[in-house]
Order: C-alpha cells, then sequence, then structure tokens
C-alpha cells in the first residue's frame, strides 16, 4: 500500500457526528458577532451578543415607530438567507464613535443584497437598501454604512457621502448577492467586494475625516441594525436578503478576507 496524505481541518469536530461540524467563520478569537442567517437562524454564533431583534419600521415625517414584529423577516434563497422588508433586525451591539489613528481597528462583512422588490406602500420611493448600520443614522456626518444605493448604482459603504455608497463601485447587476467586507485600520477604509474581485480604498483625508466619527444619536435603533429603521422620514428602505455577517476586532489579512470568501462560497456557490 502506497503513503497516504492527511489533512487537518482546522476547527472541525468529528465527534459523535457523521460528518464535521467547521465553524464558518475565520479568525474566531477575534470576533465581536458572527451571525449566519441560514434557515432563519437569528442566534450570534460567538455566544458574545444577544440574539436579533426584528422590528417593523413605520416612517413619517416627524416621528414614526418601530415595533417589534417577526413577520418583517421571511426566509429566501431556499433557505441559506432571510429577507427583511420594512423593518429592521437589531443586534444588541451598540453605537460607538470611532476615533482615528489606530487605537480602534475592525473589520465587518456582509453577504447578501437587494432583492429586486419595494417596500409594502412607500410614501415616497426608497433609493436605499441599507445592509449595516454601525452608527450612520442615513446621514452624511457620522460612522460608515454598508448599503446599496439605487440613485447611482453604487454598492459598498457610506461614509462623509448624502447617499452613494462612496467607498465602493457600480455593479453590474443590482439584485444578486455580493461578498462585502470592510476594513479600517486607523487611517484608510478598504471595501473588498470579492464577487466581483473589486478593492477601494479611501483615507480618512479623502473622505474628510479629521477626527472621531460621531454616531447617530436619535431616528434609527441605536445598536447596529440590518434594513430600515429610520422613523422621522417618508423615505423607507428598500428590502434586503442577508446570508451572513460578522465583526472582527481588527484587520484581516488579504489570506483571512480569501478564506472567508471561500468558506462562504462553499454554502452560497451559485450566489457570490
Amino acid at each position: 500500500m502506497g503513503a497516504c496524505t492527511v489533512y487537518k481541518l482546522k476547527g472541525a469536530d468529528f465527534t459523535g457526528q457523521g460528518l464535521p461540524n467547521i465553524f464558518p467563520f475565520v479568525a474566531k478569537d477575534s470576533l465581536d458577532f458572527a451571525f449566519n442567517l441560514a434557515s432563519g437562524n437569528l442566534k450570534d454564533l460567538t455566544t458574545k451578543t444577544a440574539d436579533l431583534v426584528p422590528y417593523r419600521t413605520t416612517s413619517v415625517a416627524g416621528g414614526g415607530s418601530r415595533v417589534v414584529d417577526p413577520t418583517v423577516v421571511t426566509q429566501a434563497l431556499n433557505g441559506l438567507g432571510v429577507r427583511i422588508a420594512n423593518g429592521c433586525l437589531v443586534s444588541s451591539v451598540g453605537f460607538t464613535p470611532i476615533p482615528i489613528g489606530g487605537a480602534v481597528k475592525f473589520t465587518l462583512m456582509f453577504v447578501g443584497g437587494w432583492d429586486g422588490t419595494n417596500v409594502d406602500n412607500p410614501i415616497t420611493a426608497p433609493g436605499i437598501s441599507i445592509f449595516l448600520d454601525i452608527g450612520n443614522g442615513v446621514t452624511s456626518n457620522n460612522a460608515p454604512m454598508m448599503q446599496y444605493c439605487k440613485t447611482d448604482k453604487s454598492l459598498g459603504a457610506r461614509l462623509r457621502s448624502a447617499s452613494s455608497s462612496n467607498i465602493g463601485s457600480i455593479i453590474p447587476n443590482e439584485t444578486r448577492q455580493y461578498f462585502m467586507v470592510l476594513t479600517f485600520d486607523g487611517n484608510k477604509w478598504s471595501l473588498y467586494n470579492k464577487t466581483l474581485n473589486i478593492v477601494v480604498t479611501k483615507t480618512n483625508a479623502e473622505l474628510g475625516v479629521t477626527g472621531t466619527i460621531p454616531v447617530a444619536s436619535g431616528l434609527v435603533p441605536l445598536f447596529y441594525y440590518f434594513g430600515h429603521g429610520h422613523t422621522t422620514s417618508t423615505i423607507a428602505a428598500l428590502p434586503l436578503i442577508l446570508c451572513k455577517s460578522a465583526k472582527w476586532n481588527r484587520v484581516l489579512t488579504d489570506e483571512e478576507i480569501e478564506t472567508q470568501y471561500q468558506l462562504s462560497k462553499v454554502i452560497l456557490p451559485n450566489l457570490i
């Protein structure tokens, strides 16, 4: 018998199981949260944060409302993700100002996109699908937000922008799912769109950021959220598909980002 090669799968657990149980996120020790929305799962796989909570958002000029309503979330893509419409999923991770210079570094991941549909009975036609807001509040002054802007077909992140995804790119297909990673090292922001194999980098100076970046103090949930959470406007947000999202407390290496992309493609081979 000839020699054989043995491969070890990091993070695999075969004990008592017929198949390996592989944690679907890289750099586990650096994760702040990790959500895999397959089959409608709203739990943080790191167990560091609480379950996501669904809210229905009513937007009207002068002040609307957000009420807990599970019906804003439905399964999508044959159970590989969820669709969020007419509301948002809210985490237990509070908005915090972002200092520049390197005291705070992070990586955000979003897998999903706009599904091509509209919200129910919009007062004003929506033009943005909010993927992940970490303190923007749908403004041009605060922390970044990962999004799709239908007005100019820009996909990526928005920081110091009135609407466009100014850390991102114009996309050829509005309604497919994308694998995106946003990193911040204290001085520059990089948006990796692995689906299109594009990397866009902007420095704080290029974005007009000169000091600690503030966060929204009202109008939206004061916690990281996915979807439409803005209440005091007649403009709602477009629905979205959410498959996976995570945050690491450091900048992932290019190799780690590629590994994370490949891990995600195993589950979503024809989507991203």
